[in-house]
Order: C-alpha cells, then sequence, then structure tokens
C-alpha cells in the first residue's frame, strides 16, 4: 500500500484504495455488559468498539459469539479470548509466527464472507495454546487457527485440511 506524506500534520495517509467497509455488526441493541466477571482476572471492562464477534462461535462453544482479546502481560506473546457473556470461558492465543516462522495457513476462498472484507493489516492470525498440568510443554494448535478482523471486529476458527499444520505444536521448553 503506497503512503503520502500529509504535510500539515506530518501524519501518513492511505493512497492506495481501500475496498468498500464491511458491515459492522451492531451492539448498542444487544445486551452488552459494561463488565464481566472472570475468575481468571476478576472484573474486565467491556469496552463496545473492543468486542469480536464470531458468528459460528468457536469450536466445542457455538453459543459463545462476543470476546475481547486482552493481553497477558506487557510483551508477551500470548493473549487471552475472553468471552463476553460467560466469564469462566477465556481462551489463551498466541500468533503462532512469533514460534513458527513458517506457519503460511492457507485461508478458505470465502474468508471474506466469514469475516468481512479486509486488507492484509486488518487480520490478526491467531491460535489456541494448551497447557498441560505438570511438566508438560503447552502446545500450539496449528490446526484451527483463529482469524480476526480489525476493521469489521469479526472472527473465525478455521478448520485446516493441511496434513503439516498439528493439532499440537510442542513449544520450545521455556517459551
Amino acid at each position: 500500500m503506497s503512503t503520502a506524506k500529509n504535510s500539515t500534520r506530518g501524519s501518513r495517509r492511505s493512497t492506495a484504495k481501500r475496498p468498500p467497509p464491511a458491515p459492522t455488526i451492531s451492539t448498542a441493541s444487544v445486551d452488552l455488559p459494561a463488565a464481566v466477571e472472570s475468575p481468571r482476572f476478576g472484573r474486565v471492562a467491556v469496552d463496545p468498539a473492543k468486542v469480536i464477534t464470531f458468528p459460528r462461535g468457536m469450536i466445542g462453544f457455538p453459543a459463545q459469539k462476543r470476546f475481547v482479546l486482552l493481553d497477558h502481560a506487557p510483551g508477551s506473546p500470548f493473549h487471552w479470548l475472553q468471552s463476553v457473556d460467560e466469564g469462566g470461558l477465556a481462551f489463551p492465543v498466541a500468533s503462532p509466527l512469533h514460534f513458527v516462522t513458517d506457519y503460511r495457513p492457507e485461508y478458505p476462498s470465502d474468508l471474506a464472507e466469514q469475516v468481512g472484507e479486509y486488507g492484509p493489516e486488518d487480520l490478526w492470525l491467531g491460535v489456541v495454546v494448551s497447557f498441560p498440568p505438570g511438566e508438560g510443554r503447552a502446545t500450539l494448535n496449528l490446526k484451527a487457527p483463529v482469524v480476526l478482523n480489525s476493521r469489521s471486529r469479526l472472527g473465525v476458527q478455521l478448520v485446516l485440511d493441511n496434513p503439516a499444520w498439528p493439532l499440537r505444536y510442542a513449544l520450545p521448553a521455556g517459551a
């Protein structure tokens, strides 16, 4: 995307033509709590502008459709996908590229239908992280990545057919 310097403000503006914005899902008419009580995080404020809607829910949780992405800790590669409607439900997630630099899942041809129109800068690719009890290594689910569209605030958890991406990719010790 090309950019041009805006001399009056010192900021950059895009000169590339963007596709029309995808329709957004308004949360104004839906009961959206001001905060969610989470056993893990305590009281979490919910900013309606930050809510991500998963029209199909997450795998195994089709009724849970609204989430917020929380940072685990400053500088950490880990985040939490916290349900807005069920305080006890939060998925640990991370950008797989932090750990698997050659991870390049093939998106389905109808991805724009699932998450709305997007440019490359609009998508965040994440994977669910599993932390086994005891001394076991954490694993990344590379088979079912999570794709978030920051423009439309829509998300989807995909299931990939590619056998190269395992369900349990072990993280290096100490990751």
